[in-house]
């Protein structure tokens, strides 16, 4: 099947380069944020733990357009959503007023940037989009090409010589000559590129800076990060772990662990620390020593976040099941997550992909929340998450894209990749256009439990928007701004401030900065398109890492870059194949996993207390 690029993919924009491969996940397993005191596009300081002043911010007033939903307990087809233009004020990083009706002279502050429908033509109008999965700090490297649906989990592709080599040493590197963590160093220009592409594709909000270090690097930079509590002005903040257990951990699991732990009544933690001493001398011990501690901490720190039968304002966040659907470990690692206490209300699951329909239901009356990647799973794994029963069961989906070594360069990007694989996989009524927008937009925020602040445009909420032109008032308004790419985008606005918008429409005392001066025709959306008051600049973040990240640094736009554009054309083409799904390469068949598995089915179907 053609997967068409010039119209069903992506004008985003790069500077054309074809970079090393990449792909690690090798990350902080514990990046959690205990930061300072306001947004992060509000705030100055060098520092996540420096307080930072009030955020002031000029008046905006809009005249534009959103999606106008069905009346309450009613349903509309696809083809029947309208629009209604609305009239929105935003002031001090909120949104103040959103009207049907035109506001008064005397409504708007005499000192506020006027963006009407006769300055800027129609525009519709999204919240920032918010990508619940990255790693901020791979994302100067292309894409992985040793990757091609044929690993059987994340751990078996972290082990191939060719990753080392295109992805992992070339981050190794580029961190080794680098002052770490100090803001305006190379190393925070890699997760300040990172938001800036992000940033492009219209995301306000993003998952995947790293640990509290990393953190300075982005904190009053570009975009909101997921991590950074100070950046939604709240007092509690999410939690990441890279992975609840690595595949070595099978045997003692199998053998000592859960056995100890029913014949004595015990949880699986206490009956770790009861082990006998000859147990503990075996080399194997050593990786579930490391383990144990590690979900001691996560642990209490999950308590604190989601106690049991409260509602608090967060989430712990996890790579969960990922890899092959067949394949034992990663059929095995969400009921051990269930039977560590992990598995309820606060878990936000990346991937999913070894969890069936059963699992999928368990998951949803624990209000388990999913990020569907499913570029990256396509590229890794040959296959995704079974969407259709996570769907089916009622799970809040959201979404993410990964990583540039195997993931897309926007979210944008990753709903046409998703859109074209439902499509192969005669399942394109699975999810709306309108589920989409939410998935990028409310779901997410709701996964976070911000959906007080985030997610919406009504009066309260953090002026975080995206703007695409509203082409014609009969088409679905949904469909315009999920089928839209980079160069679509005419206006972001993050927190309370301008951040992309045409030149003609700036202040004369505003600094500019032309997103792609010489556009080419596939990339002609750019033109005219600037980036306002943003720092540090794109032409800086380039120049710079162009330098240091070598062969080439990935573009930040996928317009201009063939290598990416045509890795998505052969993965619908070539290399992706749905009869290929659960196929399990033969020589990582783990019967420690399979092993585990049966146990655990047998231990989750009883009133064990390891549940």
């Amino acid at each position: 099947m053609h997967f068409d690029m010039k119209k069903t993919l992506f004008k985003t924009i790069a500077l054309a380069m074809t970079i090393p491969q990449l792909l690690a996940g090798t990350v902080s397993a514990d990046p959690t944020a205990t930061a300072a005191a306001l947004p992060a596009s509000a705030a100055s300081a060098s520092s996540a733990t420096a307080p930072q002043a009030p955020v002031v911010s000029t008046p905006i007033y809009l005249e534009a357009y959103v999606p106008l939903d069905a009346p309450k307990g009613k349903v509309l087809s696809a083809n029947a959503v309208k629009v209604k233009k609305v009239y929105v004020l935003i002031k001090d990083g909120a949104i103040d007023t959103v009207s049907d009706k035109k506001l008064n002279e005397e409504s708007i502050p005499t000192n506020a940037i006027q963006i009407t429908e006769k300055k800027s033509g129609r525009l519709l109008l999204s919240p920032g989009f918010i990508d619940m999965h990255n790693h901020l700090d791979h994302n100067v490297l292309p894409l992985w090409t040793g990757a091609h649906g044929q690993f059987n989990n994340r751990f078996v592709w972290r082990d191939v010589p060719d990753y080392e080599d295109n992805v992992r040493g070339v981050i190794k590197k580029i961190k080794a000559g680098a002052t770490k963590f100090a803001p305006d160093s190379n190393f925070c220009k890699i997760i300040q590129y990172a938001e800036m592409k992000a940033l492009l594709g219209g995301v306000t909000t993003i998952q995947g800076i790293g640990g509290p270090t990393n953190i300075d690097c982005g904190f009053g930079k570009l975009i909101r990060n997921v991590e950074n509590e100070n950046d939604f002005d709240i007092k509690t903040d999410a939690r990441v772990t890279f992975e609840v257990i690595n595949p070595k951990h099978g045997k003692i699991l199998q053998d000592h662990l859960i056995p100890l732990a029913q014949s004595k009544g015990v949880s699986l933690l206490e009956a770790y620390k009861s082990l006998p001493a000859d147990i503990t001398k075996q080399e194997i011990y050593s990786y579930t020593d490391a383990l144990f501690s590690g979900l001691t901490k996560q642990q209490a720190i999950f308590e604190n976040i989601a106690p049991k039968g409260t509602a608090v304002n967060r989430a712990f966040i996890t790579h969960l099941a990922e890899g092959k659907s067949a394949d034992p470990f990663t059929k095995t690692e969400f009921k051990l997550a269930r039977a560590l206490g992990f598995a309820r209300h606060g878990l936000v699951v990346i991937h999913g992909i070894g969890l069936d329909a059963q699992e999928w239901i368990q998951a949803a009356k624990e209000n388990v929340s999913l990020v569907w990647s499913p570029f990256s799973n396509l590229l890794l794994y040959g296959e995704t998450t079974d969407i259709k029963a996570a769907k089916e069961a009622g799970i809040n989906i959201s979404m993410g894209s990964d990583w540039s070594p195997s993931g897309s360069k926007t979210l944008l990007d990753e709903v046409r990749i998703a859109k074209q694989f439902l499509g192969i996989n005669k399942q394109s009524a699975l999810l709306t256009d309108k589920d989409f927008y939410q998935m990028l937009t409310i779901n997410a925020a709701k996964a976070l439990k911000l959906d007080d602040r985030l997610g919406k445009i009504e009066k309260g909420y953090l002026a975080d928007i995206v703007a695409v032109p509203l082409v014609s008032s009969r088409a679905n308004p949904y469909t315009t701004i999920v089928d839209s790419d980079s160069s679509d985008i005419r206006l972001v606005i993050l927190n309370g401030k301008i951040v992309i918008a045409n030149k003609n429409w700036t202040q004369p005392t505003d600094e500019t900065e032309e997103i792609m001066a010489d556009a080419q025709p596939e990339c002609i959306g750019f033109r005219g398109q600037v980036l306002v008051n943003v720092k540090p600049g794109l032409k800086e973040l380039v120049d710079v890492l162009s330098q240091i990240v070598q062969p080439v640094l990935d573009g930040y736009a996928s317009c201009s870059d063939h290598l990416y554009l045509s890795k998505i054309e052969n993965l619908f083409n070539n290399d992706y194949k749905p009869e290929s799904k659960g196929k399990i390469d033969p020589p990582k068949i783990n019967e420690n996993f399979e092993k585990l598995n049966r146990m655990l089915n047998d231990v989750l179907s009883t009133n064990s207390t390891l549940k």
